[in-house]
């Protein structure tokens, strides 16, 4: 029996013909490539004939699900499959599926799904019952690593934790587990989407507006596309959690729960001199009490210098109250909230900056008490976006998605970005106009980067909007190619 195989690693070519008895669509193989041995899989039966024989491991296989997400992912993310299909093959051999399990019965169905979007900062409650209530495999999803055990002891204590950075025995516990398709409960990072799932139940995307879930390597995807996929796959029920979601989100399905928020907006001017905190903030930190709760966003160039006038105080002999600089889902509600230093990102040149903006606002302000004050430390208090903070989200998500279709930017469109860098400017502009000269009318924008230089290397960017895989036959595979990137800085 002659079969296409694709290589688990980047190759000339996508495939390659081998000998294979009783292979099957999903089964992974070892074969030789060149002088190495290495693993490949079985992509369907072959119209030419080989010389060469692929072993075949009974049960070292991806099930239906995982084969058809993997080719979504390549085709959708312009990415070799074979980069694709190794994230998602078992992490040994030893992690065999059940015969039942196997890719033999061709392609999974896909279905329509239910999404829903949360909003509420008690949704924790709702994610709990929602899992007691569900009666087969559940995901829950966060974006880093430091979310994990927090939110499964609050939500579940007793499901599975799974991520990159685990051991590999632990790795294989869990894989096995899933691939035995029982009511499994699994909380971890993206990497959980590749597991062996054969059905779902409900899929739980926390904090999906997050940028933990863009992944910076090949393939670019973001964790709430792909569990959209996975989603529709399975016939799962789809929850995106988010305080702030992302225009994404709030298109596919808009919040029920995206209520005023009972909180008192300060805008407060910068201090003029060296100081990363206004007077008025110091005031408000200095009459709070000792038990009282603060949440603070404070921009990444400027949180280092604003910690260390908060240690310097201290230091001093004066009682602070506790500040959360990383707030996310609360054990505690705040009284008082801080946001420092988005001016400058107010008026980045990226289609997302009032977004982001509204993004670290408004989840400070989901996590004060009713009654509570924000504190917004900013220059540009009459810009509208303001006002939205506190008002119904409709306020905001509504004429931001008017805009957004108007100028025909995410999520009105697909967006597709290819970045070229080089150690001289002249080269990586050369490179940057030789690829508009190669991809012609399906480039809509072509020019240096926000962030013109990061490091020693200068950097310039191309833009198509629509269907990606329209560039799929143009483009260099060389190319850093980033589909729905998450910003254009």
């Amino acid at each position: 029996m002659h079969v296409s195989v694709t290589p688990l690693q980047k190759t000339r070519s996508e495939s390659y013909t081998y000998r294979a008895e009783g292979a099957e669509v999903g089964d992974i193989v070892q074969i030789e490539l060149g002088t190495q041995k290495t693993f490949g899989i079985v992509r369907g039966p072959a119209t030419v004939r080989a010389a060469k024989p692929a072993e075949r491991i009974p049960g070292f296989a991806l099930t239906p699900t995982q084969y058809d997400l993997a080719e979504w992912l390549s085709d959708e993310y312009l990415t070799h499959p074979g980069i694709v299909f190794k994230q998602f093959a078992p992490p040994s051999t030893a992690c065999l599926l059940p015969e039942h399990h196997r890719a033999k019965n061709g392609r999974t169905k896909q279905t329509q799904t239910t999404v829903r979007t949360l909003t509420s900062p008690q949704r924790v409650d709702t994610y709990r019952s929602l899992i007691r209530e569900s009666r087969g495999p559940t995901l829950l999803l966060v974006p880093t690593t430091d979310h994990i055990e927090p939110l499964r002891q609050r939500v579940a204590p007793e499901a599975l934790l799974y991520h990159s950075g685990l051991g590999a025995p632990a790795q294989r516990a869990v894989w096995q587990e899933v691939a035995r398709g029982g009511p499994t409960i699994v909380v971890g990072t993206r990497s959980a989407l590749h597991l062996p799932w054969t059905s779902l139940s409900l899929i739980i995307v926390e904090g999906e507006e997050s940028m933990g879930y863009k992944q910076d390597s090949q393939p670019r995807y973001h964790a709430r596309a792909v569990a959209a996929k996975l989603a529709q796959l399975t016939s799962a029920e789809l929850i995106l959690g988010s305080s702030a979601p992302s225009l994404e989100a709030y298109s596919l399905a808009r919040p029920t729960d995206g209520e005023a928020l009972d909180v008192i907006l300060q805008p407060v001017t910068p201090r003029r001199e060296d100081g990363a905190l206004s007077y008025r903030i110091w005031n408000a930190l200095a009459e709070a009490s000792a038990e009282d709760h603060v949440v603070a966003w404070i921009a990444p160039h400027l949180r280092g210098e604003a910690i260390a006038e908060l240690q310097q105080i201290t230091a001093s002999g004066e009682k602070l109250p506790h500040i959360d600089f990383s707030p996310t889902l609360p054990t505690q509600f705040a009284t008082l909230g801080i946001v420092v230093g988005i001016d400058p990102l107010l008026h980045l040149a990226d289609f997302r900056a009032s977004e982001r903006v509204y993004e670290a606002c408004r989840k400070t302000a989901s996590l004060l008490l009713p009654g509570g004050t924000l504190y917004i430390q900013t220059n540009e208090a009459a810009h509208p976006m303001f006002e939205a903070i506190t008002a119904p989200m409709d306020s905001f998500y509504g004429p931001e998605l008017a805009e957004r279709r108007a100028l025909l930017l995410p999520p009105a469109t697909r967006l597709t970005r290819i970045l070229f860098t080089a150690r001289s400017a002249a080269v990586a502009e050369r490179a940057a106009w030789d690829a508009k000269d190669r991809l012609g009318n399906l480039v809509y924008d072509v020019g240096p980067c926000t962030e013109r230089k990061h490091g020693s290397a200068y950097r310039w960017q191309l833009l198509s909007k629509g269907d990606p895989k329209r560039l799929r036959e143009a483009i260099d595979s060389k190319w850093f190619v980033d589909v729905d990137p998450v910003d254009l800085l």
